[in-house]
């Protein structure tokens, strides 16, 4: 019976290597060419080969999105520009905190981020984008000016993730940005008309990396001056989870000494 090698993984997950051959590895990859939707996701979840981990995994976002009209203007003005391949009007937004899950999305990751939505209260503020920006990869919607409450709100929930045992890992570096269009070219910074709107909610997100999918999982609204008296912890409300799925509190952080670092 061949043995599992099991590798590190910056969020203190272990990867299961036991794939047949790289020949094989490859072979997977081309499967996905012309492929629709619904057959590309039914090759990942069957395969998940190495070759595939960093293209194809589960990634948890909080992000905020323009509303509508906002994004509707956005994308109209894209097209003027075409600039390369443009990204669906409803998936503008800007990532506050990311956390990529190998090889898939471990069933207690979803509960421990809605607990750290639900906790991190903050007012609703303005955001204005003022700049566009061409990289090696992708066009960006850019504010020249730093914005406090964004950054504020960011942090917050950056510092809530770094206390969960489960979910420490890279720290993301915030550079808040809108991604527009996909595309290879050269650099540029354009100076174009504000572009602003009113935040009024934190949304958590689920994206299948490679496989162009966003389903949004919660939502919270920014009501500002709350306080988090009186609120479960997170580990009052995952203690009865993990009785209810019959998990052993060894295998699921639901102790305070796993969950939460105080």
């Amino acid at each position: 019976m061949q043995s599992l090698d099991v590798h590190p993984h910056p969020h203190g997950f272990g990867i299961v290597a036991d794939w047949p051959a790289k020949s094989i590895h490859r072979e997977s990859l081309t499967r996905l060419a012309g492929r629709n939707m619904e057959q590309k996701r039914n090759i990942v979840e069957s395969i998940r080969t190495p070759a595939m981990l960093r293209r194809y995994c589960d990634r948890l976002l909080f992000l905020l999105r323009p509303p509508t009209p906002v994004a509707q203007h956005i994308d109209a003005e894209c097209r003027i520009l075409d600039l390369g391949k443009r990204v669906r009007t409803d998936y503008l937004h800007i990532t506050l905190c990311k956390l990529d899950f190998l090889p898939r999305l471990p069933f207690w990751a979803v509960p421990l981020m809605q607990e750290i939505g639900a906790s991190v209260a903050a007012p609703p503020f303005r955001i204005a984008v003022d700049r566009m920006t061409g990289g090696p990869d992708s066009v960006m919607l850019r504010p020249s000016e730093r914005i406090a409450a964004l950054f504020d709100l960011q942090a917050r929930l950056a510092a809530a993730i770094g206390r969960v045992d489960r979910l420490r890992g890279h720290p993301y570096r915030f550079n808040p940005h809108i991604t527009l269009f996909h595309r290879k070219g050269e650099p540029f910074e354009w100076q174009v008309d504000p572009i602003s709107w009113q935040v009024e909610d934190l949304l958590l997100v689920h994206s299948r990396v490679g496989l162009t999918e966003h389903i949004i999982l919660d939502r919270w609204p920014l009501v500002g001056g709350l306080s988090g008296q009186g609120r479960q912890r997170p580990v009052d409300r995952l203690l009865p989870l993990a009785l209810q799925e019959r998990v052993g509190l060894g295998e699921m952080p639901a102790t305070e000494k796993a969950v939460m670092r105080r």
